[in-house]
């Protein structure tokens, strides 16, 4: 995909378009290229285990199921002491992945809270609504009444509008206001805010996913900061990117 982007002449493709016309070129062209180089195919990972197992430790537990079945089925003593020995570093290696995956979550906690919720979720065993909800001695089981109740917990810690800041609109208006065309968008600055994109995100509007454009920075910023530059210099409306983002 990199080679194809780069090779496409985007000042010479754009320079005839309006600002929607060169945003649906763009996205034709990133389309067309992802339907043939990115993989469509699901890979789900191994759901059987908590999150904080590591490979070592699943090939652990499957060598040691392995040598358990084999010790049940022919009653070997050597069999059974090496699935004693498998059992016994599995223990140690449990407790080892389970130390570092808090330590890590709770390092990664600001910047991803994925691993944290993660964990949750597996202590929980379901990403479901709780069956049960107590809330202020109020205890309910019914799952509208339990929605009911976060709505009204989440409500409850935050102000009201007579409570809010109110602002000096007087301060707003005598601010200096800044002209967007005066502001110069430059391709390293694109660039650098497309490599800092979170990649556990999902996906926008546009169904493009944050990890190939933050793979993809440097050539995707080339088309995009002149499309930018575009949209500032004919005061264009942005219809087709807004709508997908």
């Amino acid at each position: 995909m990199s080679e194809k982007i780069i090779a496409i002449d985007w000042l010479s493709e754009l320079s005839q378009l309006n600002t929607e016309e060169s945003v649906s070129f763009f996205y034709n062209i990133l389309y067309d290229l992802m339907d043939k180089y990115v993989p469509k195919r699901l890979v789900k990972s191994n759901t059987n285990f908590p999150p904080w197992y590591s490979r070592a430790l699943i090939k652990l537990i499957r060598q040691k199921t392995k040598i358990h079945t084999r010790w049940k089925k022919y009653s070997n003593a050597y069999d059974y002491q090496l699935f004693k020995e498998l059992r016994s570093k599995e223990k140690l290696l449990q407790k080892e992945c389970y130390s570092n995956f808090i330590k890590f979550s709770e390092d990664k906690i600001h910047s991803s809270p994925r691993y944290f919720w993660s964990f949750i979720k597996s202590k929980l065993g379901s990403n479901s609504v709780p069956t049960h909800m107590n809330l202020n001695g109020e205890t309910s089981t019914n799952p509208v009444h339990i929605c009911d109740m976060f709505n009204d917990y989440f409500n409850s810690v935050f102000v009201t509008c007579n409570d809010a800041i109110q602002f000096d609109l007087n301060v707003l208006n005598n601010s200096t206001s800044v002209s967007i065309s005066s502001i110069d968008i430059l391709q390293p600055t694109v660039s650098k805010y497309f490599q800092q994109l979170n990649v556990n995100k999902g996906v926008g509007y546009d169904k493009v996913h944050a990890l190939l454009i933050s793979r993809l920075y440097e050539e995707l910023s080339i088309p995009l900061t002149l499309i930018y530059r575009k949209n500032q210099s004919l005061n264009d409306v942005f219809r087709t990117y807004g709508k997908r983002h």
